[in-house]
């Protein structure tokens, strides 16, 4: 029994078994097999808007800020989570959204 005692030494880290075995640095590539991979989870718990936001600055990072993309990556987390959510989320998607119309 000692031996799990201490649970602070090892942590499964399951997204460390989606990253390259060279750990090598993230790209749109990357994130688009981890992004596939959280949409296939549950849909409650819902993710907190914390996670959202790092989800779509992630996106926003390794697109180039390609608007399309960010558009589609925001669609599929209301689509799957409900959306809904305020403060500096609902900033966000307006910014985006609004950047997606003067580009059509």
């Amino acid at each position: 029994m000692d031996e799990f005692q201490n649970t602070t030494e090892w942590k499964w880290n399951p997204l460390q078994a989606l990253l390259p075995s060279s750990q090598a640095a993230w790209d749109q590539d990357t994130l688009e097999t981890v992004f596939a991979a959280f949409l296939r989870l549950p849909s409650l718990p819902k993710p907190t808007d914390r996670l959202i936001y790092w989800i779509v600055v992630g996106f926003d990072k390794t697109s180039g800020s390609d608007t399309a993309k960010l558009c589609e990556v925001w669609t599929k987390l209301e689509t799957k989570y409900g959306g809904g959510w305020g403060g500096r989320l609902e900033e966000l998607r307006r910014s985006i959204f609004a950047s997606g119309d003067q580009n059509t």
